[in-house]
């Protein structure tokens, strides 16, 4: 367990201004990732140190790269066979590493810091307290993702060690990842219930629940089935057997569900044990989980099953799902902050952060969806949107033109047209597919009947036609005239165009 230490302070300005890890020139990330490649065919060999002493080097020319700590931090436990203690003559090194590392903390090396932990973790990479000092150097010099990636990892020692989750868990607070550092405060309070700071975030935190649950569902609903889509799920999946637990549950309402749910949770436990390479069978069962709310073992269940699977492509692509769906729990609970401190500029940061990192997580999936599904032409419109939110444009324009002759898709895909010509300033373009979207557009849609007529009249007024603009600007304030700013909007273009007059 990992000595109590003084409770930090939250950052302050001025350790906002501390000196931060120069970024690699481009030489120097091209050796490291020699060195990388090197260390990746050495470790076919067995030479485990050679393989640590190149990916040493690694860290040391580009300090922020996680993914060379991982491997460099596997291939120790492996030289140590996992004995979380590290060499034996760790009694003897680690005092005067200890030494320096502190030295370094204390006169803000930060980047030295790094270095020198790397020394310690050499010697005994379960070592917490180094990487909880490593972690907290990481954070100094901004690179966050790296001191959550090493915090966690310290908690391998020991899962329920207050004083690692309590550092992972401001870590991830500060983050943004909320999920995340609720479980680990909770642990916190778990073994230090007296414990004020993690009464106060549990209780913090426990309201999220609250936020997510009021925000949170309607905006994960999968998208709608296909025609003929006759055996597949919503999202081009086998759909899930219909188990005996579901037929009960129709025919016996009066029965509390989560006692059907758990009676069909133990005959899909079986159905994956007497045959675990069945997918849908596993698939079941981490629906009847969801069920129950049981998010962990969701994961749990859909991991145990890759590897009887052969890593199955709708086992992984649930398991992506997962991941996004925690991203937007917590982008839910920044938006609510961020509402309640409109001036906040770190939580401003983090939403755009979680945004990015949503947008891009998805962007992978559907492409990977809809290459293996390429009839699902749900998957490709998707694709288009989040390609066009990553500013691909060119790329979510082929993307839109290959599904607007889905008749369920048309105006959408026209729409978003309309948007891609607009971002590419072809002005024209972008009002003939902002027409025809209008003219496809499902009666009771009014949202986006407004949405259209607005890009409709800020187009033409672009293009210098304000008698046309007024005509769509007329429209759009006969359904709601305080829509954004087409009030004044229509009172500038009036002064272009005086005779021009509601239809």
């Amino acid at each position: 367990m990992a000595k109590e230490k003084p409770e930090k302070k939250e950052q302050s300005d001025d350790d906002d201004k501390a000196p931060k890890v120069p970024r690699p020139t481009p030489e120097q990330q091209r050796v490291a990732m020699g060195q990388f490649q090197r260390a990746q065919q050495v470790l076919l060999t067995g030479d485990l140190d050679y393989v640590i002493q190149l990916l040493f080097t690694c860290c040391k020319l580009d300090p922020l790269n996680f993914t060379y700590r991982r491997e460099l931090r596997k291939a120790e436990k492996k030289k140590y066979k996992n004995n979380k203690k590290g060499s034996k003559t760790a009694f003897f090194k680690m005092p005067g590493i200890r030494a320096r590392m502190k030295k370094a903390m204390l006169t803000k090396n930060y980047v030295q810091a790094l270095e020198i932990g790397e020394e310690a973790l050499k010697v005994n990479p379960w070592d917490t307290t180094i990487q909880l000092d490593m972690a907290a150097a990481a954070d100094a010099v901004g690179a966050l993702d790296v001191a959550i990636h090493i915090a966690l990892e310290a908690r391998e020692v020991d899962e329920m060690d207050p004083v690692v989750n309590r550092a992972a868990a401001r870590l991830c607070e500060k983050s943004g990842r909320y999920s995340q550092a609720a479980k680990l405060w909770e642990l916190v309070r778990l073994k230090k219930p007296l414990d004020e700071e993690a009464q106060k975030k549990c209780k913090d935190l426990a309201a999220t629940d609250t936020i997510i649950k009021g925000n949170y569902e309607g905006a994960t609903t999968p998208a709608a089935a296909q025609p003929g889509q006759t055996g597949k799920a919503a999202g081009g999946k086998p759909a899930p057997p219909t188990t005996d637990g579901e037929a009960e549950e129709k025919a016996s309402p009066i029965r509390p569900a989560s006692e059907r749910i758990e009676q069909e949770v133990a005959k899909l436990k079986k159905h994956t044990e007497t045959d675990p390479t069945h997918v849908n069978s596993w698939l079941s069962l981490a629906n009847a989980y969801r069920k129950l709310g049981q998010l962990d073992k969701v994961r749990a269940t859909l991991e145990e099953a890759l590897g009887p699977t052969g890593g199955d492509f709708e086992i992984a692509t649930e398991i992506a799902q997962l991941d996004i769906e925690d991203l937007r729990r917590n982008l839910v609970v920044a938006e609510h902050k961020l509402r309640e401190k409109p001036s906040d500029e770190k939580l401003k940061a983090i939403v755009i952060k979680q945004k990015k990192e949503i947008n891009t997580r998805e962007l992978e999936l559907y492409r990977q969806r809809s290459e293996r599904y390429p009839n699902n032409k749900n998957f490709s419109y998707e694709l288009g949107v989040r390609l066009l939110r990553a500013g691909q444009v060119d790329e979510a324009i082929g993307e839109f033109q290959g599904v607007r002759g889905d008749p369920k898709l048309t105006w959408k895909a026209l729409y978003h047209l309309g948007l891609c010509f607009e971002a590419k300033k072809e002005r024209r373009l972008a009002q003939r597919n902002f027409e025809e979207a209008l003219q496809n557009l499902p009666p009771g849609d009014t949202a986006a009947r407004k949405d259209i007529l607005y890009h409709l009249a800020r187009g033409h007024a672009d293009q210098g036609d304000h008698a046309k603009a007024l005509q769509y600007a007329y429209d759009l304030a006969n359904l709601e005239y305080g829509y954004k700013d087409i009030g004044k909007l229509i009172e500038a273009w009036k002064k272009e165009a005086p005779d021009a007059k509601p239809e």
